[in-house]
This record gives C-alpha cells, sequence and structure tokens, in this order.
C-alpha cells in the first residue's frame, strides 16, 4: 500500500514538473516574439523570423497553449503590418480551434480575422467575421467581447448608410459594454451613437450622447488624447447646435473647443474644423468680416496639410459665405471648385451638398447640376438597398452556420442515443402527429366561426360607407371644379387683358365670369382618364411648360426612374392640384424670375418642394386666401405636413408625406 501510494504520488509529481516547464518554455517563446516585434532589424527579417515560428506551432500539437502562441505571432504581425502572415495566421487559428471545439479561440480568431477585413475596406467581410465573433463569444457569455463587436457591426453599418440597423447595434454594444468598468470603450460607443443620431435626423438626442462622452473623457490618463477628443467632441456638439440654429450655442460651443487647442493641436485638421464650422454659425448671425477671416485661415491649414476632405468644406463655406455677400458669382465658382474635387475623390455626399447650391444658383448649368445630382443621389440609393440585402444575407448565413454547426455536433453526440430511443421518438411523432391534426381541425372550426362575424360585421358597415361616399364625391368633384378649371379660366382671363378694345375686353370678362359661375353648378363623376393612364411625369411637365412665362421660369426636378405606380388616383391628383396652385400664387404674387418645383423620394418619405425668388410675403402677416387653404386641406388628405418659409430673397413651400401613409390609402382603394 505504501509503495502504490508513493508511486501515484511520484508521477503526479511528475506531471505538474513536465507543465511547469511548458508554461515556461511557452512564456519564453512569447517574450521571444514580442522582442522580435521591437527589435531594430529589418523588416524582412522580422516576417522572416515570425514565419518560422509559425511554420513550426502550426503544424505542432493542437492545443491551448500551441494556439496561444499563433495568436501571439498574429498580434506582432499586426502590429508591424506584416498582413499576409496575420490573415493566414487568423484562418489556421479558426481551423485548428474548431477542431479542438475550443469556443473561447474560435471567437477570438473570427474578432483577428474582422479586424484584418475591416483595415483592408472590406466590409462585408469584416461584418461576417465580426457576427461570427459575437455568436461565439455570447455562446460562452463574454458580454464584454460580444458588445465590441457589436460596436464594430454598428460602424459598419454606419459607413455603409444603414442608419436604423447601426442605430440597433450600437443601442446593444452600449448595453452590453456598460456593465463593465471600460471608460474607453463606452466612450466609443457613445460617440458611434451620436454620429449614428446626426445622420438620423436626431439631433438632440445626438447632442446629449456626444456630452456622455465628453463626461467620460476627465477619467482618461493621456492628455493629449483627451484634448484632441475633448476638442473634437467641441466641434460635434457645435455642429449638431447649428443644425438646429441655435448659432449663440453653437458659437460658445467652437469657441470652447478653440480654447482647449495645445501647440500640438493648433493648425490641425482639428484646429480647421472648429474654424470652418465657427465660421458658419457666424455667416448666419450676420458677422460676415469675421467669417471670412475663420474661412481663409481654415482653408490655408487644410491646403498646408492638403486634406481632400477638408479642402472640399473649405470651398463649400466660402461658397456659403460669397452668398451672404450677395456675390452669386463668387459663390458659384467655390461651389463648382467644392464639387470638382469631391468628383475627383468620390465623395458622394459633398457632390450632392455642392449639387444642391449649384442647381440653385447657376442660371446657365442648373439643368445640368440637377441631373447630376439626381444621377448620384439615385446611386447611393440603390447602393444602401443592396447592402442592406447584402449584411441581412450575412446575418442570415452566419444563423444557418451556426444552426448547422450546432446540428452537426448534437448529431455526433447523440448518435448512439438516438439508436437505442429510435422506437420511443417514433411513438412520440405518431402522437405529435395526431395531436396536429385534432388541433388544426379545432383552428378551422374557430376561423369559420370568426369569418362569419366578420361578414356580418361588413354587411353592417357597407351601410355607413354608402351614405358617405356620395357626400365624399360631391365634395371632392367640387374641388377639383375650382382648382382645375377656374384657374385655367383665371389664366385666360390673364391673357385676355391684353385686348386692346375696352368694349371687347368688357364682353370677355363678363363672358367667362358667366362660364365660371355655371361651371361651380356642375357636379359629375368623370376621373381624369390622362392621370390614371401612363407615367404621371409628363403630365407634370406638361403643366410647367403651360405655365412657363417671359417674365417667370419654372422648372421641373424630379428623378427619371420616379415609380408613380405605387400612388393611387386621388393621390396624384392632390400632388397635381398642389403644385398647380402653388404655380398661380407664384404667377400671382412672388414677382420672380425662377420657380424651381422638385419630387424627391427619400428612405422613408415624399417632397414636394416649390422654392422661387420673389419678393416673398410675411406669414404671420398674411390672412390664408382660399388657395392656401386648399392645399393645406390637400395636405391634410393625404396625411402629411406642410412647411412655409419665405422672406425677401424668395418663399420655399414644402409638402412632406410619409411612404407609409401613400401605402395605407394605395391598400384602401385597391
Amino acid at each position: 500500500m505504501r509503495i502504490s501510494y508513493f508511486l501515484a504520488l511520484f508521477f503526479v509529481l511528475l506531471l505538474s514538473c513536465q507543465n511547469n516547464s511548458h508554461d515556461i518554455n511557452y512564456s519564453n517563446l512569447k517574450k521571444q516574439i514580442r522582442e522580435i516585434e521591437n527589435s531594430s532589424i529589418g523588416y524582412k527579417e522580422k516576417n522572416r523570423k515570425l514565419d518560422s515560428i509559425f511554420t513550426k506551432y502550426v503544424k505542432n500539437v493542437n492545443n491551448k497553449h500551441n494556439r496561444g502562441i499563433l495568436f501571439e505571432i498574429a498580434g506582432v504581425a499586426y502590429n508591424t503590418d506584416y498582413q499576409n502572415l496575420y490573415q493566414k495566421s487568423t484562418n489556421s487559428l479558426i481551423q485548428l480551434s474548431k477542431k479542438a471545439k475550443d469556443t473561447a479561440h474560435i471567437a477570438k480568431a473570427y474578432h483577428y480575422l474582422g479586424d484584418f477585413y475591416e483595415d483592408n475596406y472590406r466590409l462585408d467581410s469584416a461584418y461576417a467575421a465580426y457576427s461570427f465573433a459575437g455568436k461565439y463569444y455570447s455562446a460562452i457569455h463574454d458580454t464584454l467581447q460580444l458588445g465590441i463587436m457589436q460596436k464594430s457591426k454598428a460602424i459598419i453599418l454606419y459607413e455603409e448608410g444603414l442608419y436604423t440597423q447601426a442605430e440597433t447595434e450600437a443601442f446593444n454594444a452600449v448595453k452590453n459594454i456598460s456593465k463593465f468598468n471600460n471608460n474607453a470603450l463606452l466612450f466609443e460607443s457613445y460617440t458611434t451613437i451620436a454620429n449614428i443620431l446626426d445622420q438620423s435626423s436626431q439631433t438632440e438626442v445626438a447632442i446629449m450622447y456626444n456630452n456622455k462622452a465628453l463626461d467620460l473623457l476627465k477619467n482618461f490618463n493621456s492628455k493629449d488624447n483627451q484634448l484632441f477628443y475633448q476638442a473634437t467632441l467641441y466641434n460635434n456638439i457645435g455642429y449638431l447646435y447649428n443644425n438646429l440654429e441655435n448659432y449663440d450655442l453653437a458659437e460658445k460651443t467652437f469657441k470652447e473647443g478653440i480654447a482647449l487647442l495645445n501647440e500640438k493641436l493648433t493648425n490641425s485638421l482639428t484646429h480647421a474644423m472648429l474654424l470652418n464650422n465657427l465660421a458658419y454659425s457666424y455667416i448666419k448671425k450676420g458677422k460676415l468680416s469675421a467669417a471670412e477671416q475663420l474661412v481663409n485661415k481654415s482653408f490655408r491649414i487644410r491646403d498646408s496639410i492638403k486634406s481632400p476632405q477638408g479642402l472640399i468644406a473649405s470651398y463649400n463655406r466660402k461658397g456659403e459665405l460669397f452668398l451672404a455677400k450677395k456675390d452669386t458669382i463668387k459663390a458659384v465658382d467655390n461651389w463648382a471648385k467644392a464639387y470638382k474635387e469631391a468628383e475627383k475623390i468620390k465623395a458622394r455626399n459633398a457632390a450632392l451638398e455642392n449639387l444642391k447650391f449649384l442647381s440653385l444658383y447657376d442660371k446657365h448649368n442648373a439643368k445640368i447640376y440637377a441631373e447630376r445630382y439626381y444621377e448620384i443621389n439615385d446611386s447611393i440609393k440603390n447602393m444602401q438597398i443592396e447592402n442592406k440585402t447584402k449584411f441581412a444575407r450575412i446575418e442570415f448565413e452566419t444563423d444557418q452556420l451556426e444552426q448547422k454547426n450546432e446540428l452537426l455536433s448534437q448529431r455526433l453526440s447523440l448518435s448512439a442515443i438516438l439508436v437505442i430511443t429510435s422506437l420511443l421518438i417514433s411513438i412520440l411523432i405518431y402522437i405529435t402527429f395526431k395531436q396536429k391534426i385534432l388541433q388544426k381541425k379545432l383552428i378551422y372550426e374557430q376561423n369559420k366561426q370568426n369569418d362569419k362575424e366578420l361578414i356580418y360585421k361588413l354587411i353592417l358597415q357597407q351601410e355607413e360607407v354608402a351614405k358617405n361616399t356620395l357626400l365624399e364625391e360631391r365634395n371632392r368633384i367640387s374641388t377639383e371644379l375650382h382648382d382645375g378649371i377656374i384657374n385655367t379660366l383665371f389664366n385666360i382671363r390673364l391673357m385676355l387683358t391684353n385686348e386692346q378694345n375696352p368694349k371687347n375686353r368688357s364682353i370677355i370678362n363678363a363672358e367667362i365670369e358667366e362660364a365660371q359661375q355655371q361651371i361651380r353648378r356642375i357636379s359629375h363623376n368623370l376621373q381624369d382618364q390622362k392621370i390614371l393612364m401612363g407615367s404621371f411625369t409628363p403630365i407634370l411637365e406638361e403643366l410647367i411648360t403651360k405655365n412657363n412665362n417671359p417674365k417667370t421660369e419654372f422648372i421641373l426636378l424630379i428623378s427619371r426612374n420616379f415609380d408613380w405606380s405605387i400612388f393611387n388616383y386621388e393621390t396624384k391628383m392632390n400632388f397635381y392640384r398642389i403644385i398647380q396652385e402653388c404655380i398661380q400664387n407664384v404667377i400671382k404674387h412672388a414677382n420672380c424670375t425662377r420657380c424651381i418645383i422638385s419630387i424627391i423620394e427619400s428612405v422613408d418619405s415624399y417632397r414636394i418642394k416649390v422654392q422661387d425668388n420673389g419678393i416673398g410675403f410675411k406669414i404671420n402677416e398674411v390672412k390664408k386666401g382660399i388657395g392656401l387653404k386648399n392645399i393645406e386641406r390637400r395636405v391634410n388628405n393625404l396625411k402629411g405636413e406642410l412647411i412655409v418659409n419665405s422672406n425677401s430673397k424668395g418663399t420655399i413651400i414644402e409638402v412632406i408625406v410619409e411612404k407609409k401613409c401613400i401605402t395605407e390609402e394605395s391598400e384602401i382603394n385597391i
């Protein structure tokens, strides 16, 4: 007994010594790999040594220690920018970790692979890798790493313009990361959310999350990094206040950011951003001399650094400054420079912003710029749709692969049990099948009863619908007669005022007035077949052409592939009458030389925008006439929103209708 005891003790001590020896060897090897990274030898020599260690250990025993060495090699390869080895080692780690069924290492390897793809701008592959890593981190309940993956996915979705999905991922990341005392990760999450919310037009909430990030900076150790991030956040917050038209608060915020800049940050891109955005606040407040100094200083900094994006922003701001100075020629020249630079580096959003200004203020090339604007806008929309489909497919494939792996593992583990229990499972399937048949029969009887009740309710509702139909149709036809034919007769009267013979002019006017009175008494229930058939765009173009005159030029801006098929008759007619009424108001009152009518489709809404360069009017002092009331009533029929802005430089009337309202109307008519 004593001999057996001592033998057992000997083997335990022997194994313990062997493990300690392995631990020492691995520790020394990791130290050796780090020394390669920090050594002064050449790039090629570093790569040769790392390749040598990788080749040895990738073929070695597949255990946790060896995989740890491979992770160490991958980390050093990443830091030394040896991308080929980094990708090769991470792919090997994925395969080895899967064979060993080491979930933590699988997750870490996919995480490394995602970083590689993101650094090389292969965002779809990076998103897939982060998705796989997130699934495995979730399986081992590693909440912090799961939050990091969600944050990385949110950034990719944001860069691809998928702001709704990015917002969901970002808030999930904050939920998981906030459970740990990691201010750096939480800071990155808050700034990511703020950027996403800014693009989603949730400006006030974006300011709140930027302020949360600002509060976290108090706990940062590095003073230089702290000042840089603080200055950047003040710039972002000031920019958001400009969007809210709170220019006083924006000015205060930008000045606080500039005051933080030390010698290292002065004349940096951050400094140029703060100056350029502060200049915008000054332009809006009418401080044009101060704004010009800031714009020029910002431009000099960006030009010296050779920042293409920065120069585009400076040219754009110069255009706004010259517009405020009423120097349209210089304004157009700077916007043209900004647009040219944006096209050169393929900055599509910057190109769109400058094209919008050029289409409004470059009279000779307005149509060309407008067409290019819609071409880029359509391209961005199509790319967003493609990206949305692509990332949805990646999520689906990730889930499918995970399910396949789990299913395969379960099959291998339970194969013996399935053979023994096959008979019991067959009986269980039979019982379940029979229960489903009984359940379906019960559901059928319940649905049958519900259908009877629904039919009875529909019969009761039909009488009420019939009562209201006649009244609604009378109101609609009356409105169409007023808005359509009477406005047409008004144009005829306007043209006939040039008649030289007073007696003939009086007779013509009297006849037309009589015709108007008779038309008001006419009521019929005919729909305009012209509107129901074919594309609606030519009808609007005909309306614009008909109203063009030597005094006022009307321009219609609408995408070539605008889809009218989802609009029913009533919605088209409402769009037509709103535009027609706006045109009449421009002819009667605006005293303008140009009026641009645009129909724009965004992600979730349609917009009708009528903008002229006339004398404008004071909204609060002018009593609403029947024309504006008709527009309001038609906007209410569309369940939309009417926005009217007017000053001495012109008037903008904007109608916003959400897509879901258009869809609901179409379904009701069907």
